[in-house]
């Protein structure tokens, strides 16, 4: 209920006034019934033949009712009826309105708290460490930011309301009962307790699955998204058959955990019905009996019969609310899973102190998995100097990668000390951190946008001049007069509409129009030809002059422009002083 009422904030008041809203509603539904009894034991007795005996009046209500219709006596039997049709019409109308007003309140207010429970997640997550990513699929938080909050939107536009609803029936319901005969209201409620111990049964149950459910509803997302995203790759293989059968036995998994929740529902649907049935025998031999011994009047017993209609509804309704609020507390964990992972910008105030480039590794260890023996990087020590160019080459998986992912705190080291401008970059603000370094990546990702728009993502208020610039300086001017419309062209879904090497160059002019203080080039030159590649770092030569510049490439083109060189091999770090020095230690 904590989280419940978290996610409903201050808008939680305006449930509380829709519920009030529909207390009303019952009110004047429970009310019905006590009309046509008066109409029965009070109109029409009097205005029978002289053998009918006319009830008096003896509860408030009735008596209240009793005191808005005109005067038996000097009135004629069908203005007495018309009055009490306009009564019953009074009431109806208020009934309706009030709903009217309660739905529209209702519908409203919830939107309004989804909206703000979307924006909440959104946020957070872009907040989350690397870490988090690497533990969860794109898929299942896919799955919880839309799925589970639109299971929670149902339940709290559609049922939240309906629990105080159906309580409100129940004890209106009994109330009215009462105003008749108690011994006869609390002999319509016998099954109750019954009704409750089923209820706890099936909730139980049916949380369980549906927690089942949404995982396989996960895993199928999943496979959704990894299959769209890597359509090429699966066409390139003939793996659709494949993918189609994975796609299938997914999809059968989850059918197979819709279908329990759906036995679920109905064998509760059939035991409830039971528990009615047999309550509304027992509720008319009862009546009967009480009729023939004079304890209550015909009136009074189609009244009954009327209110226990109504109480049976709610008893009936208990294990689709029930069903829901599984669903809803299920999809309200799943999602406080995310809500509640600790933020990596928590605690930090981002700050405009400007870095010079100054980089240090000091006795740096890591291992991606906490538990386990294999180091990425053991004892690894190195210091750039504030402009340097250093070039970092290795054999694939030696830890390249890693070093920049330290660098820019998407992960911490498990030992060591890493210093930037001889400060402990774990007193940095990431922000601060992460806006002074400029990472181009080998593998790039571009937006659905426009070849402008993905270079001036990171730099919006980018003037044309800025643009221009990085233009040339990424290559890009030849590029664009093959594309349909220039610099305005749309890249496609990541870029699908650009080759491997336009979308690297584009990157790289996406990293550089920020003009970071530390540049890691993290080999971007891969899908480039080799007089591409030459010319390109001819021209970023000049540029980079007074920018700490860190190249991750294999290719001696990109390797022999630097200042040092680091080796990484095994997770350990051999340093050269140039180019020349490299290349006789490791042909040697």
């Amino acid at each position: 209920m904590k989280k419940y009422i978290e996610i409903l904030g201050k808008q939680r008041y305006y449930y509380g006034v829709a519920a009030l809203l529909f207390m009303l509603v019952i009110f004047f539904r429970t009310a019905e019934p006590k009309i046509v009894q008066i109409v029965i034991d009070n109109v029409i007795a009097f205005y029978a033949p002289s053998h009918v005996q006319s009830v008096p009046a003896t509860d408030g209500f009735s008596i209240f009712i009793n005191s808005l219709l005109p005067d038996f006596h000097t009135h004629g039997f069908m203005t007495v009826l018309l009055a009490v049709g306009g009564i019953y019409i009074v009431f109806a109308l208020a009934r309706c309105l009030l709903l009217f007003t309660a739905g529209i309140l209702i519908s409203n207010v919830t939107e309004t708290v989804l909206k703000k429970l979307r924006d909440r997640m959104f946020k957070h997550i872009q907040n989350l460490p690397m870490l988090f990513f690497g533990s969860i699929s794109k898929g299942e938080i896919i799955q919880r930011a839309t799925g589970d909050v639109e299971t929670i939107r149902y339940f709290l536009e559609e049922h939240f309301v309906e629990i105080m609803r159906l309580l409100a029936l129940f004890i209106f319901t009994f109330l009215m009962m009462g105003t008749i005969n108690w011994v006869y209201a609390w002999i319509n409620i016998a099954t109750v307790p019954i009704a409750i111990i089923l209820g706890i049964i099936y909730y139980r149950q049916s949380a369980r699955v549906w927690a089942i459910h949404e995982q396989e509803a996960d895993k199928l997302n999943s496979i959704v998204q990894e299959n769209i995203s890597n359509m090429r790759l699966v066409q390139s293989f003939a793996k659709s058959d494949y993918e189609i059968n994975r796609f299938r036995e997914q999809s059968l998994r989850k059918k197979t955990q819709g279908l329990r929740m759906s036995v679920l529902n109905t064998k509760f649907s059939v035991w409830i019905d039971v528990v009615v049935y047999t309550q509304t025998i027992g509720s008319i031999f009862t009546g009967i009996v009480m009729v023939l011994q004079g304890n209550i009047t015909v009136g009074e017993l189609i009244a009954m019969y009327w209110l226990f209609s109504l109480l049976s509804w709610p008893m009936r309704q208990v294990n689709r609310v029930l069903a829901q609020m599984g669903m809803a507390n299920v999809a309200v964990g799943r999602i406080y899973e995310i809500l509640e992972a600790t933020s990596e910008h928590k605690n930090e105030i981002s700050s405009k102190t400007l870095l010079k480039g100054k980089i240090e590794f000091r006795n740096v260890s890591f291992r991606y998995r906490k538990t386990g023996k294999q180091w990425v990087l053991r004892n690894v020590s190195f210091v750039i100097q504030p402009g340097e160019k250093v070039a970092i080459t290795g054999p694939t998986g030696a830890g390249k990668s890693t070093l920049i992912n330290l660098l820019l705190r998407f992960y911490e080291p498990d030992e060591g000390t890493i210093l930037l401008d001889d400060t402990d970059i774990r007193d940095i603000p990431r922000k601060t951190l992460r806006s002074q370094i400029g990472v181009a990546f080998q593998r790039p990702f571009l937006f659905s946008a426009s070849v402008k728009d993905n270079i001036c993502y990171a730099f919006p208020n980018a003037t044309d001049t800025d643009v221009t610039g990085v233009l040339s300086l990424a290559e890009i001017n030849e590029m664009l007069g093959n594309l349909p419309s220039g610099i305005d062209s749309f890249t496609g879904e990541k870029g699908s509409s650009l080759s491997g090497g336009q979308r690297q160059r584009v990157a790289l002019a996406r990293t550089l129009i920020t003009n970071p203080a530390i540049l890691v080039l993290d080999d971007i030159t891969s899908a480039l030809d080799a007089t591409t590649e030459s010319r390109l770092f001819q021209r970023l030569d000049n540029h980079l002059s007074g920018h700490t510049t860190i190249i991750i490439a294999h290719r001696p083109v990109s390797i022999k422009r630097a200042d040092k060189v680091i080796f990484l091999q095994h997770g350990e770090v051999s340093l050269f002083d140039n180019y020349r020095q490299f290349v006789a230690r490791i042909s040697g």
